[in-house]
């Protein structure tokens, strides 16, 4: 493997622990989700409008930038559903159901974008399996009733929303990287599409734009501290898509769980550890091996060719 896919994958690893914990946030955090989705989204376009000021690149006005915004909105409406369900069934299982997001990428990453001329399918379906495999496992453990008092079935469905529209938002990402348009400007429309996306949630869900009288400044200022961690973790996503294609970095993305989860169950304490470790012991493997598999999905061909 040469030195660019080195650096894309090693990219999509610090992905991982950036996107694993840009929802802690929401598990410490006193006040309903949709204001907490704005402090997400605010930070989320700072960090990305600090990134594009930073290239040192100019704006460039062309419609297949503006299409950045796109996926901007759609993450805004995924975060929320993911973290309402974060907020009901926990960081561990909501991050387990999400991440089978990598579902949607890699099947996409074949049939719209070919990646099977790069990509061994055997291995790249398998492990998306695994990660499928992972959700169940880490979804079916039972919680700690005074860690989260809210938990319900729609818990665990909200967050499979949040898959689904995180899924779609690689396949826009990989279509905006293809099409040409600098990866700076890429982040600078996600941030301000996500920013609007927040405020649209709001307004819809809570019928005004009152967010900030509805929570305390430390408040605000720890939900725009998880848009600002995601912001970085966009930003090496997006080089490490450049580098080593759609389907190993959302893959290596999928790696997040285990922040997630050891945070959940150690700092949070959402599961009693002392009696369900064998659970997430085997959660934790079947998603590293199903991470290790699309990993190698891209590398033997890329060794073979």
């Amino acid at each position: 493997m040469d030195s660019n896919a080195i650096t894309g994958v090693l990219l999509g690893l610090l992905t991982a622990v950036f996107i694993g914990l840009f929802m802690v946030p929401r598990r410490h955090y006193k006040g309903n989700t949709a204001t907490f989705l704005v402090g997400v989204t605010s930070g989320a376009a700072v960090g990305n409008l600090v990134y594009w000021i930073v290239s040192g690149m100019p704006f460039e006005v062309t419609w297949l930038a503006a299409g950045s915004l796109l996926p901007g909105v759609n993450w805004a409406v995924g975060t929320f559903a993911y973290a309402a369900g974060t907020h009901r069934v926990g960081l561990a299982k909501a991050t387990g159901i999400k991440n089978t997001q990598v579902v949607v990428a890699t099947v996409g990453a074949f049939v719209i974008f070919g990646e099977a001329q790069t990509t061994e399918p055997i291995f790249a379906f398998a492990g998306a399996g695994l990660v499928v495999a992972t959700a169940l496992v880490l979804s079916g453990m039972r919680h700690r009733k005074e860690a989260l008092p809210h938990a319900s079935l729609k818990g665990y469905l909200i967050p499979i929303i949040a898959s689904v529209l995180y899924g779609i938002n690689g396949l826009l990402l990989k279509w905006l990287i293809a099409g040409g348009v600098p990866r700076p400007q890429i982040n600078f429309g996600i941030g301000l599409g996500a920013f609007a996306g927040g405020l649209l949630v709001y307004r819809v869900t809570r019928g005004r734009l009152d967010f900030l009288r509805a929570v305390s400044p430390w408040q605000h200022l720890l939900a725009v501290s998880g848009g600002l961690t995601w912001a970085a973790g966009l930003v090496t996503m997006i080089i490490s898509i450049h580098y080593v294609g759609l389907a190993v970095a959302w893959s290596l993305l999928n790696l997040s769980i285990v922040i997630s989860v050891l945070y959940g169950t150690i700092v949070l304490r959402e599961v009693d550890i002392r009696l369900r470790w064998k659970q997430v012991a085997v959660g934790l493997a079947l998603a590293c091996f199903g991470v290790l598999l699309l990993y190698l999905s891209k590398a033997l061909p890329a060794a073979g060719g």
